[in-house]
């Protein structure tokens, strides 16, 4: 039997299952599963409900797997396919592990159970020269307009002995508790909350109005950078929120997940290399989302981790982390995923990111308290307090400020903006004091290293506490250290920003009391606010750089740095454009980031080197 493409219809297998069947149909099936949009299963004693570690809900008894897809009406639409065409959801789901075996239509059949119409097929899989029988059935909810496709294969043998079984099972499928089409907490539907939110007896509200559910055991807290992190003995979550037009702001939306996590991709190994192959589509609860797993190194320690992007229908995304506190496995996924799935809005508030002073700067990844890190990039005045007040400095540039905030200037002669908790001091650096000292406005992170003057001398200037960040039109670079004063431990940022003229800013903040810094995404707002001469910077304030580029041909546009990113528009033939900066991709080639974040690669255009050799390298 090796070899072949064995294929049985549904009508077929069951005439040859039909006792079978006839006993299915007269026992129990007393055990029921909830999904996350209130969608209920029914199955016999003897088989079991779990979410597996890619979040997908499996059905299993000792002899048979069985895996739950879930295809809602606008991944449907997205995939140019009609609802009721299930001949062409199964094309959709239908991925044998034998690359070999083709989907061939003329093989789906139809067969009615349990007053349901089902549509699919049985073929023989084969699996590393082991071949088996594999089922593959579709079913439509008709009250949420979701279809539902369910894979089983055997776990013991060739042959895939409880068909009927699982044929019993997809026809129980029942839209208890329909999905409101009423916008709720910034727009995400009503996710029949009273079926997700009893698995977990713990909830918590972010500063959004977002809820989670958590099992006893687990406890959220948050770090001194304001992120919050659910913690388990085994396992640690941190969660990072991002609206619409902070995605926006870098071309993503949530209708990309994946472009999403690769855009905040920040592994502590800085050499592992971001892999689409390593993200699935995956139902998480309601939710259809994309999970990154992969294996990160800290320390000559490896570790798994993943991290699951969620898009809502306000556009906001949420990114989900989760690492292992001991070991190298992430033990507790499933529940991970679980827990993930009870997210959900409880009215009435806003998404927003950064949230003034009640958390951390919006990051593009899992960073925080298990990276330590500041912010990547990302909006990080989002949702931040109103800059009410102003002030114009002797060079001619000004900056914005909330009120409760004061301007002074100390013996030194340096200016400082002050709130109750934190002090702010602006450093100058015109043009040609930087080639004084050969620093430039293309190297920030080197200007940052020659201005460190901490207050403990004990204390190393380390490159690996600086990260890039977008802030307001700048793209600037941040520095996020613990300095020491008298023994008193407390944390400490600086942030260069590059100016149109050549010359380079540094904001400094401290905390006047406590340790952490408390008014960090305010400090963030304010950097940002400075102008020159009233009006603001160009793109990462590098308006005296000028690159031109000309596409001599139709060129591609593309989503980052690479040809594995999207396409995301096209230069037309003749199409002259500027450049703000540059990046040496993994294929060697230097690739050119234009005013809208979009990417083309040096071949693609013609350009004069020594003008363009002046840009930002961007990291």
């Amino acid at each position: 039997m090796k070899g072949m493409r064995v294929v049985l219809s549904l009508c077929v297998l069951l005439a040859l299952a039909s006792t079978s069947l006839v006993a299915v149909a007269q026992q129990e099936m007393p055990n029921t599963y909830t999904f996350g949009d209130g969608t209920v299963v029914s199955y016999p004693d003897g088989w079991e409900s779990k979410v597996d570690d890619n979040g997908y809900v499996r059905i299993d008894s000792e002899n048979t797997d069985t895996i739950f897809f879930w295809y809602f009406p606008d991944t449907l639409a997205e995939l140019g396919i009609d609802e009721n065409d299930m001949v062409a959801v199964l094309e959709q789901a239908f991925v044998p592990q034998d690359k070999s075996i083709e989907f061939n239509p003329s093989l789906v059949d139809t067969v009615q159970v349990g007053g349901r119409v089902l549509t699919g097929l049985i073929y023989e899989e084969n699996s590393q020269g082991d071949t088996y029988e594999r089922l593959l059935v579709a079913v439509k909810l008709p009250e949420t307009g979701a279809v539902v496709v369910v894979g089983a294969v055997p776990l013991t043998g060739y042959k895939l002995e409880e068909a009927a079984v699982v044929l019993q099972i997809v026809a129980s499928l029942d839209a208890v508790k329909s999905v409101s089409s009423e916008k709720e907490g910034g727009g995400v539907s009503s996710l029949a909350s009273a079926a997700k939110r009893s698995k977990f007896p713990n909830d918590y509200t972010f500063a959004n109005g977002y809820t989670i559910s958590f099992p006893d055991g687990w406890e959220m807290k948050t770090d001194d950078k304001g992120y919050e992190s659910l913690e388990s003995a085994a396992t640690d979550i941190i969660f990072s929120w991002y609206t619409a037009s902070t995605l926006s702001e870098y071309n993503l939306s949530a209708d990309d997940l994946p472009a999403v996590l690769k855009a905040g991709f920040s592994p502590q190994d800085d050499t592992i290399q971001f892999d689409s192959a390593d993200v699935s589509a995956t139902q998480i609860g309601f939710y259809q989302g994309y999970i990154h797993a992969y294996e990160d190194n800290v320390g000559g320690d490896a570790y798994q981790r993943i991290r699951v992007a969620l898009g809502f229908e306000d556009g906001s995304v949420i990114i989900v982390g989760a690492i292992p506190f001991a070991g190298y496995e992430l033990t507790e996924r499933s529940t991970v995923l679980e827990i993930v799935a009870t997210i959900e809005p409880t009215g009435g508030a806003e998404t927003t990111i950064g949230g003034g002073d009640t958390g951390g700067p919006a990051t593009f990844g899992d960073l925080g308290s298990d990276t330590g890190s500041p912010a990547t990039f990302g909006d990080l005045g989002a949702g931040g307090v109103e800059l009410t007040q102003s002030y114009t400095f002797k060079n001619g540039y000004s900056v914005g400020f909330p009120d409760g905030w004061e301007m002074k200037t100390d013996d030194n002669g340096f200016e400082h903006l002050q709130s109750a908790n934190t002090d702010t001091i602006f450093s100058w650096y015109t043009a040609s004091e930087l080639a004084k000292y050969d620093l430039s406005v293309r190297d920030l992170v080197a200007v940052l290293a020659a201005s460190f003057s901490p207050q403990d001398k004990d204390i190393q200037f380390d490159r690996a506490d600086t990260s890039s960040v977008v802030i307001g039109p700048y793209q600037a670079v941040q520095h996020f250290y613990e300095d020491n004063a008298g023994g008193n431990a407390y944390q400490r940022v600086r942030i260069a920003l590059p100016l149109d003229d050549g010359g380079v800013v540094v904001v400094g903040a401290i905390p006047l009391r406590g340790h952490p810094l408390e008014e960090l995404s305010t400090v963030l707002e304010i950097a940002g606010s400075i102008r020159a001469g009233g009006t603001p910077s160009t793109l990462g304030g590098l308006g005296a750089v000028t690159c031109t580029l000309t596409a001599p041909r139709v060129a591609n546009l593309r989503g980052g740095p690479s040809t594995d990113d999207g396409i995301v528009g096209k230069l037309e033939a003749g199409a002259v454009v500027e450049a703000y900066g540059g990046k040496l991709g993994a294929d060697n080639y230097v690739w050119f980031q234009l005013a809208d974040g979009s990417w083309v690669r040096q071949d693609a255009v013609t350009f004069d080197r020594e003008e363009c050799s002046k840009i930002p390298l961007i990291k």
